[in-house]
């Protein structure tokens, strides 16, 4: 005949352990309901998405696809998200060189932003400054053109 511990299995299992009397049954009672502390924080306290550019974007043209649509939309609102949505990476990168003169070959430490809105600012700059740049000569010309008629 087989042991007792040998008949579930073959493996002995251990006897179960009894409370002891001297311990109150209510401190113990509240610690096993109490849930286990998550090391991993809850979506609620999570810290906001980060902002900064990270060290793996060293190009424009590496920067993540979202991102460069972003950009394109601060700079030039009606370039929205539902413009950009079907663009190929590519043609986001020639829209943004178009639009503000920034290469896309260009690094983003040479920038000189260490955030996302930072770099948004700066490429706004660049922007009012390419349409200064189109816009001047045609209303001095249009201008000369006034006085002749």
């Amino acid at each position: 005949m087989m042991p007792a511990a040998m008949m579930g299995g073959g493996v002995p299992q251990p006897a179960p352990q009894e409370k002891s009397a001297s311990s109150s049954t209510s401190s113990s009672s509240s610690e096993e309901e109490r849930p286990r502390k998550s090391r991993k924080k809850h979506k609620k306290d999570a810290a906001p998405r980060s902002g900064y550019i990270t060290t793996s974007a060293t190009y424009v043209m590496d920067c993540p696809r979202t991102r460069k649509s972003e950009l394109i939309e601060f700079v030039h609102a009606p370039f929205d998200a539902c413009m950009t949505a079907d663009v190929p990476s590519d043609a986001l990168d020639l829209l943004i060189w178009f639009l503000t003169e920034i290469r896309p070959c260009a690094k983003t430490a040479d920038l000189r932003s260490r955030t996302w809105q930072e770099l948004y600012a700066k490429a706004k700059t660049c922007n009012a400054r390419v349409v200064h740049s189109m816009t001047e000569p045609v209303f001095h010309y249009a201008r000369r053109c006034e006085g002749q008629l």
